[in-house]
């Protein structure tokens, strides 16, 4: 999908508004709004394994290719 800007995005795959999408576009990363949902203090006290699985294409792969920092090896 090529929708630009984003906040048309939802009706050109859907036809149709989400709410849901229209909210997150509508607060920055940083912002006030996501504060309730910010769990990385707490990110130590995680005891149980992690298996992170990456492919070649992966849009992601710069980010699991390598343990974040608060990651301890066993």
């Amino acid at each position: 999908m090529t929708t630009l800007p984003l906040d048309q995005a939802d009706v050109a795959a859907t036809r149709q508004r989400s709410n849901y999408i229209q909210n997150i576009l509508a607060h920055d990363s940083d912002a006030k709004h996501w504060a309730a949902a910010d769990h990385s203090h707490r990110l130590a006290d995680v005891t149980v394994p992690v298996s992170s699985i990456a492919g070649w294409y992966d849009i992601f792969w710069r980010t699991t290719s390598r343990p974040p920092s608060w990651v301890s090896p066993r």
